[in-house]
Protein backbone atom coordinates (compact mmCIF):
# COMPACT_ATOMS: atom_id res chain seq x y z
CA UNK A 1 0.00 0.00 0.00
CA UNK A 2 0.92 3.65 -0.33
CA UNK A 3 2.95 5.76 2.25
CA UNK A 4 -0.16 8.35 3.69
CA UNK A 5 1.48 11.10 2.70
CA UNK A 6 1.41 9.92 -1.11
CA UNK A 7 -2.29 8.13 -0.50
CA UNK A 8 -4.78 9.85 -3.18
CA UNK A 9 -7.99 10.13 -2.22
CA UNK A 10 -10.88 9.73 -4.55
CA UNK A 11 -14.11 10.68 -3.09
CA UNK A 12 -17.49 9.54 -3.96
CA UNK A 13 -19.22 11.66 -6.67
CA UNK A 14 -20.71 14.50 -5.34
CA UNK A 15 -24.26 16.26 -5.63
CA UNK A 16 -24.53 19.14 -8.50
CA UNK A 17 -27.63 20.76 -10.16
CA UNK A 18 -30.46 17.55 -10.54
CA UNK A 19 -28.28 15.49 -8.18
CA UNK A 20 -29.78 12.95 -6.23
CA UNK A 21 -27.13 11.45 -4.12
CA UNK A 22 -23.75 9.99 -4.66
CA UNK A 23 -23.60 5.98 -4.34
CA UNK A 24 -24.27 4.39 -0.88
CA UNK A 25 -27.75 6.50 0.27
CA UNK A 26 -30.70 4.26 1.86
CA UNK A 27 -33.66 4.52 0.35
CA UNK A 28 -35.09 6.75 3.13
CA UNK A 29 -32.09 8.82 2.85
CA UNK A 30 -32.47 9.25 -1.09
CA UNK A 31 -36.36 10.20 -0.56
CA UNK A 32 -34.66 13.11 1.37
CA UNK A 33 -32.02 13.99 -1.88
CA UNK A 34 -34.77 13.96 -4.24
CA UNK A 35 -37.38 15.87 -2.26
CA UNK A 36 -34.25 18.86 -1.92
CA UNK A 37 -33.21 18.87 -5.26
CA UNK A 38 -36.25 19.36 -7.08
CA UNK A 39 -37.95 21.26 -4.95
CA UNK A 40 -40.86 17.98 -3.98
CA UNK A 41 -42.86 17.46 -0.99
CA UNK A 42 -40.83 14.49 0.76
CA UNK A 43 -44.49 12.58 1.69
CA UNK A 44 -44.86 13.11 -1.96
CA UNK A 45 -42.00 11.85 -3.07
CA UNK A 46 -42.20 8.56 -0.59
CA UNK A 47 -45.68 8.10 -1.78
CA UNK A 48 -43.77 7.56 -5.28
CA UNK A 49 -41.53 5.77 -4.01
CA UNK A 50 -43.93 3.04 -2.54
CA UNK A 51 -45.52 3.12 -5.75
CA UNK A 52 -42.47 2.91 -8.12
CA UNK A 53 -42.56 -0.06 -10.84
CA UNK A 54 -40.28 -2.19 -10.10
CA UNK A 55 -38.54 -5.18 -11.98
CA UNK A 56 -39.84 -8.39 -10.31
CA UNK A 57 -35.99 -9.21 -9.64
CA UNK A 58 -36.52 -6.52 -6.86
CA UNK A 59 -38.94 -8.40 -5.19
CA UNK A 60 -41.09 -5.11 -4.39
CA UNK A 61 -37.97 -3.59 -2.14
CA UNK A 62 -37.12 -0.34 -3.90
CA UNK A 63 -33.70 -0.64 -1.64
CA UNK A 64 -30.72 -0.42 -4.22
CA UNK A 65 -32.75 -0.07 -7.50
CA UNK A 66 -33.02 4.15 -7.57
CA UNK A 67 -30.05 4.93 -9.24
CA UNK A 68 -28.13 7.57 -8.23
CA UNK A 69 -27.30 10.55 -10.55
CA UNK A 70 -28.41 13.59 -12.00
CA UNK A 71 -31.69 13.65 -13.79
CA UNK A 72 -33.44 16.36 -16.27
CA UNK A 73 -36.59 15.87 -15.67
CA UNK A 74 -39.98 17.01 -18.48
CA UNK A 75 -41.00 20.29 -17.26
CA UNK A 76 -43.85 19.81 -14.66
CA UNK A 77 -42.75 16.20 -14.38
CA UNK A 78 -43.30 15.33 -10.71
CA UNK A 79 -42.19 13.08 -7.91
CA UNK A 80 -43.57 10.03 -9.55
CA UNK A 81 -41.45 10.65 -13.09
CA UNK A 82 -38.37 11.18 -11.14
CA UNK A 83 -38.68 7.58 -9.02
CA UNK A 84 -39.75 5.69 -11.84
CA UNK A 85 -36.77 7.38 -13.87
CA UNK A 86 -34.07 5.96 -11.28
CA UNK A 87 -35.62 2.87 -11.71
CA UNK A 88 -35.30 2.96 -15.27
CA UNK A 89 -31.57 3.70 -15.40
CA UNK A 90 -30.84 1.10 -12.81
CA UNK A 91 -32.29 -1.77 -15.03
CA UNK A 92 -30.80 -0.14 -18.18
CA UNK A 93 -27.12 0.04 -15.88
CA UNK A 94 -27.80 -4.03 -15.52
CA UNK A 95 -28.48 -4.67 -18.89
CA UNK A 96 -25.73 -2.79 -20.13
CA UNK A 97 -23.37 -5.10 -18.87
CA UNK A 98 -25.08 -7.86 -19.99
CA UNK A 99 -25.94 -9.82 -17.26
CA UNK A 100 -28.52 -12.38 -16.91
CA UNK A 101 -32.00 -10.98 -15.15
CA UNK A 102 -31.21 -13.89 -12.52
CA UNK A 103 -27.72 -12.29 -11.52
CA UNK A 104 -29.65 -8.44 -11.10
CA UNK A 105 -30.96 -9.02 -7.94
CA UNK A 106 -27.09 -10.86 -6.39
CA UNK A 107 -25.11 -8.35 -8.30
CA UNK A 108 -26.89 -5.10 -7.07
CA UNK A 109 -27.10 -6.56 -3.29
CA UNK A 110 -22.97 -7.44 -3.13
CA UNK A 111 -22.07 -4.08 -4.73
CA UNK A 112 -24.38 -2.14 -2.09
CA UNK A 113 -22.52 -4.16 -0.10
CA UNK A 114 -18.99 -2.74 -1.79
CA UNK A 115 -20.53 1.00 -1.35
CA UNK A 116 -21.27 0.93 2.12
CA UNK A 117 -17.96 -0.47 2.91
CA UNK A 118 -15.52 2.18 1.01
CA UNK A 119 -15.07 5.58 1.65
CA UNK A 120 -12.82 6.11 -1.60
CA UNK A 121 -13.81 5.16 -5.15
CA UNK A 122 -10.71 3.76 -5.64
CA UNK A 123 -10.78 1.09 -2.88
CA UNK A 124 -13.69 -0.50 -4.73
CA UNK A 125 -12.07 -3.01 -6.41
CA UNK A 126 -9.44 -3.83 -3.43
CA UNK A 127 -12.81 -4.23 -1.16
CA UNK A 128 -14.60 -6.20 -3.94
CA UNK A 129 -11.73 -8.99 -4.24
CA UNK A 130 -12.08 -9.21 -0.42
CA UNK A 131 -15.75 -9.65 -0.63
CA UNK A 132 -15.80 -12.26 -3.55
CA UNK A 133 -13.37 -14.71 -1.88
CA UNK A 134 -15.55 -14.72 1.26
CA UNK A 135 -18.35 -15.27 -1.09
CA UNK A 136 -16.23 -18.18 -2.44
CA UNK A 137 -15.78 -19.62 0.76
CA UNK A 138 -19.56 -19.85 1.70
CA UNK A 139 -19.11 -18.36 5.14
CA UNK A 140 -20.24 -15.38 6.68
CA UNK A 141 -18.76 -12.18 5.32
CA UNK A 142 -18.35 -10.42 9.10
CA UNK A 143 -18.61 -7.00 7.25
CA UNK A 144 -20.52 -3.99 9.69
CA UNK A 145 -22.18 -2.40 7.67
CA UNK A 146 -24.63 -5.32 6.74
CA UNK A 147 -25.54 -5.61 10.35
CA UNK A 148 -26.25 -1.84 10.90
CA UNK A 149 -28.65 -1.62 7.78
CA UNK A 150 -31.92 -2.23 9.92
CA UNK A 151 -30.34 0.03 12.55
CA UNK A 152 -32.12 3.31 12.59
CA UNK A 153 -29.34 5.69 13.43
CA UNK A 154 -26.53 6.59 11.16
CA UNK A 155 -22.88 4.61 12.64
CA UNK A 156 -20.02 3.00 11.81
CA UNK A 157 -18.87 0.60 14.28
CA UNK A 158 -21.79 -2.24 15.79
CA UNK A 159 -22.21 -3.33 19.14
CA UNK A 160 -21.28 -6.85 21.04
CA UNK A 161 -24.71 -7.18 21.06
CA UNK A 162 -25.36 -6.41 17.56
CA UNK A 163 -22.87 -8.53 16.76
CA UNK A 164 -24.73 -11.77 18.71
CA UNK A 165 -28.08 -10.97 17.62
CA UNK A 166 -30.73 -13.15 15.28
CA UNK A 167 -31.58 -10.60 12.73
CA UNK A 168 -31.41 -11.43 9.09
CA UNK A 169 -28.48 -8.71 8.25
CA UNK A 170 -26.34 -10.37 10.81
CA UNK A 171 -23.23 -10.84 8.77
CA UNK A 172 -21.45 -12.80 11.64
CA UNK A 173 -24.20 -15.34 12.41
CA UNK A 174 -25.46 -15.85 8.46
CA UNK A 175 -23.77 -17.01 5.18
CA UNK A 176 -23.11 -15.33 2.09
CA UNK A 177 -24.75 -11.82 1.33
CA UNK A 178 -27.86 -10.08 2.80
CA UNK A 179 -31.07 -10.52 1.93
CA UNK A 180 -31.46 -7.64 -0.08
CA UNK A 181 -29.39 -4.54 -1.21
CA UNK A 182 -27.85 -2.29 2.03
CA UNK A 183 -27.91 0.99 -0.08
CA UNK A 184 -28.08 2.26 -3.67
CA UNK A 185 -24.90 1.62 -5.11
CA UNK A 186 -22.91 3.47 -8.07
CA UNK A 187 -21.56 2.04 -10.93
CA UNK A 188 -18.39 1.33 -10.01
CA UNK A 189 -19.51 -0.51 -7.29
CA UNK A 190 -21.36 -3.01 -9.90
CA UNK A 191 -18.25 -3.20 -11.83
CA UNK A 192 -15.89 -3.62 -9.07
CA UNK A 193 -18.03 -6.65 -8.15
CA UNK A 194 -18.08 -8.05 -11.44
CA UNK A 195 -14.25 -7.73 -12.34
CA UNK A 196 -12.09 -7.62 -9.23
CA UNK A 197 -8.62 -7.72 -9.54
CA UNK A 198 -6.78 -10.60 -8.18
CA UNK A 199 -5.36 -11.28 -4.95
CA UNK A 200 -6.07 -13.78 -1.96
CA UNK A 201 -6.87 -11.01 0.80
CA UNK A 202 -9.23 -12.10 3.15
CA UNK A 203 -9.45 -9.08 5.53
CA UNK A 204 -9.50 -5.19 5.35
CA UNK A 205 -9.71 -2.21 7.45
CA UNK A 206 -9.65 1.76 6.85
CA UNK A 207 -7.22 3.56 9.06
CA UNK A 208 -7.95 6.54 7.82
CA UNK A 209 -11.68 7.48 7.93
CA UNK A 210 -11.31 10.94 6.43
CA UNK A 211 -9.04 9.83 3.17
CA UNK A 212 -10.32 6.36 3.11
CA UNK A 213 -7.06 4.75 3.35
CA UNK A 214 -7.29 0.78 4.15
CA UNK A 215 -4.90 -2.01 4.49
CA UNK A 216 -5.59 -5.63 3.25
CA UNK A 217 -4.51 -8.38 5.11
CA UNK A 218 -4.12 -12.38 3.53
CA UNK A 219 -4.27 -13.30 7.57
CA UNK A 220 -6.06 -12.64 10.75
CA UNK A 221 -3.07 -11.86 12.34
CA UNK A 222 -1.75 -9.58 9.71
CA UNK A 223 -5.16 -7.61 10.10
CA UNK A 224 -4.59 -6.96 13.73
CA UNK A 225 -1.97 -4.73 13.40
CA UNK A 226 -3.67 -3.14 11.07
CA UNK A 227 -6.76 -2.71 13.03
CA UNK A 228 -4.06 -1.22 16.02
CA UNK A 229 -3.73 1.71 12.92
CA UNK A 230 -7.11 2.53 13.22
CA UNK A 231 -7.44 2.28 16.97
CA UNK A 232 -4.40 4.41 17.26
CA UNK A 233 -6.34 7.49 14.06
CA UNK A 234 -9.04 6.84 16.05
CA UNK A 235 -7.60 8.24 19.21
CA UNK A 236 -6.37 11.56 17.54
CA UNK A 237 -9.62 11.39 15.80
CA UNK A 238 -12.48 11.06 18.53
CA UNK A 239 -15.05 12.60 16.71
CA UNK A 240 -14.78 11.18 12.73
Amino acid sequence: MPEVSDYSRVPKPGGGVNAVAPGGALTKHLAVDIAAAFGFELADVETAIAEVELPPEAGGDPEGWLAPGSYEPADGAGPAAVVQAMVDRRVEQLEARGLARNQWDRVLTAASVIEKETYNQNEKPSVARVLTNRLAGGGPLQMDSIILYPVPEDRIFTTSAERASNQPYNSYKHNGLPPTPICSPDTASIDAFLSPPPGSWWFYVTINLHSGETLYANTYEEHKVNVELLRAWLRENPTP
